[in-house]
């Protein structure tokens, strides 16, 4: 079934692992995706869609106003930090004008890598988590 809602399928498991071990409940962050609607059969987003979603982002990180972003794939980071943030170093902090930035690699693709690289994401998501995320921040995903 799709909820519409970000990260409950085996992507929300691995990120729900990440904020247990930082210590975070889910629900004290905002988490959005770039692309606000869900694609078919869970596909990469069109460059059209990103484009056409862009607009309504930036008014949600408006409105939010986070200190921080935890970018998840590469639909979030190149949306906020554009073409030339690739390639990044995961994890690394991002400067940026208006926000602290995290890029991580998206969940789906570490699962798709099997189950040690998933816990070691796990670990690593969750000390970017519980070193620079507290409750009020925004996660932006894919």
């Amino acid at each position: 079934m799709v909820t519409q809602i970000p990260f409950t399928g085996g992507s929300g498991r691995l990120l729900d692992r990440a904020f247990a071990n930082a210590g975070i409940k889910k629900t004290d962050v905002f988490i959005t995706n770039v692309v606000h609607c869900h694609t078919p059969n869970n596909r990469k987003s069109l460059p059209h869609e990103i484009i056409n979603c862009h607009n309504f982002l930036l008014r949600e990180l408006a409105l939010v106003r986070p200190r921080a972003l935890v970018l998840l794939g590469e639909d979030a980071v190149t949306s906020i930090l554009g073409r030339e943030a690739w390639p990044f170093r995961v994890g690394d902090k991002v400067t940026h004008d208006r926000y602290v930035i995290y890029p991580m690699y998206h969940p789906s693709y570490i699962l798709r890598k099997g189950t040690a690289e998933a816990n070691r994401y796990v670990e690593s998501l969750a000390h970017v988590l519980k070193t620079y995320i507290s409750p009020g921040v925004a996660e932006t995903t894919h």
